[in-house]
């Protein structure tokens, strides 16, 4: 048995849609400003869940584009807050 978990980034679902109120308060935040689809993040999933993952557990995935990342005008990297 494995255990792992994933972080996913915003992704375009019933709750939390890509046309929605905040969506544009999101992909301000993002490094890439796209929402993902469900399918980005079930790609991985099937792939834990599968014999080629097997060895992978306890550990956590995040699956994002660099969302909580910004970059100055320097182009350099900082954390913002999400």
């Amino acid at each position: 048995m494995t255990a792992n978990i994933i972080h996913p980034g915003s992704t375009d679902t019933d709750m939390n849609p890509a046309k929605g109120d905040f969506a544009d308060m999101q992909r301000s935040k993002m490094s890439i400003p796209h929402y993902a689809e469900p399918r980005d993040i079930a790609g991985l999933v099937a792939w834990l869940a599968s014999e080629e993952g097997r060895y992978v557990t306890g550990t956590g995935i995040t699956i994002n584009k660099a969302e909580p990342l910004k970059h100055d005008n320097l182009g350099i990297c900082l954390s913002s807050p999400i």
